[in-house]
């Protein structure tokens, strides 16, 4: 296995603009790589706050098609940062990572809801 060398890399990505419910009033950090074969390889992007949502694991990857089998070189950062900002909104149940998530918010919604809501003001606020 060989490394890829980064050619390129935002280690504080502040997500600025106005998260949707239940990450309201939470800045969020985000780790943003781009390969020496960037743009012909999707950007690796990883939440570096901590954010309890069903498609970003404890590491802070996340899971976005996008990023994986959906990825084309006319696609850009732009395009990138409006996806994760759309999964935040919508959690995309067939490509989960974090199945305890899940799973709360198929069983109990609104603890599920009240719980991201406490790690946004734990994780996500006055974190700059």
């Amino acid at each position: 296995m060989r490394a890829t060398p980064v050619i390129f890399m935002w280690s504080l990505l502040a997500l600025q603009w106005i998260p949707p419910p239940p990450f309201e009033g939470g800045t969020f950090k985000l780790e943003l790589f781009l390969s020496k074969e960037y743009p012909m390889v999707a950007p690796k992007v990883r939440f570096m706050t901590e954010i309890y949502h069903p498609n970003v694991d404890k590491l802070g990857r996340l899971c976005l098609d996008i990023l994986k089998d959906k990825w084309s070189p006319a696609l850009q950062i732009c395009t990138v940062l409006l996806s994760i900002q759309a999964l935040l909104s919508a959690p995309n149940p067939d490509d989960l990572l974090a199945n305890d998530v899940a799973e709360q918010q198929q069983t109990n919604e609104a603890q599920a809801i009240e719980t991201a809501r406490a790690w946004t003001r734990l994780y996500a606020m006055n974190n700059i």
